[in-house]
């Protein structure tokens, strides 16, 4: 009788105890579930469907007012270019100015002249000295504060296309107030420790 008898053999033990004492047997299997749940819980541990790995591009999406000149927006893209730090692990840089969708030229035509892209990509896993994501974050406000549009930083998505973390909703009685509210809200939500990328769609 080898190692697996010795398994078949305590199953089947197991087993009959288990009909012997059916109630007792349910009992236990429950408390052990419950137990399970707790333990997991208690370590921090979750389910993730699609982790956070380290993007192999990333885009600084620009999108300066609309009527700006493709001579301007280019020019917005060069200095978000001389922003971008030296860093061993970029393999390349590419910079699309003009395009439809904002923030994203690769979406259509070249109609849009106010939008521009920046677009990272980054050397192989097992090529890489670094964090790329620790780059990004480390790149965004070095960016973000430039004067003449807006600036977002997106790591090249690996999962299904979904909408933003957080999303705000606001309605006022009075379209005249909305602006007003929305500032006050937009003020809120700066303040919040970890927002970046803070993005609305008003229309002035």
């Amino acid at each position: 009788e080898g190692f697996g008898g010795k398994v078949i053999t305590g199953y089947e033990h197991i087993l009959r105890l288990g009909l012997r004492f059916p109630k007792s047997s349910l009992m236990g299997a429950f408390a052990l579930l419950v137990l399970t749940i707790v333990v997991y819980g208690s370590l921090g541990h979750g389910v993730e469907l699609f982790p956070e790995v380290e993007p192999k591009l990333a885009y600084v999406n620009i999108t300066a007012p609309e009527g700006t000149s493709l001579t301007k927006t280019d020019a917005l893209a060069r200095v978000v270019e001389s922003r971008i730090p030296e860093y061993d692990d970029i393999k390349g840089i590419e910079t699309t100015v003009g395009g439809t969708g904002a923030g994203n030229p690769m979406e259509g035509g070249a109609d849009a002249t106010h939008v521009a892209r920046v677009t990272l990509s980054f050397k192989d896993q097992e090529f890489r000295t670094g964090s790329p994501g620790k780059f990004l974050d480390d790149l965004r406000p070095l960016v973000k504060d430039l004067p003449g549009a807006e600036f977002e930083i997106k790591r090249q998505s690996m999962g299904p296309p979904t909408g933003p973390p957080i999303n705000v909703e606001v309605r006022v009685d009075n379209v005249a107030q909305l602006p007003e509210a929305m500032r006050k809200v937009r003020k809120i939500v700066e303040d919040i420790p970890g927002i970046i990328d803070l993005r609305d769609d008003l229309k002035t």
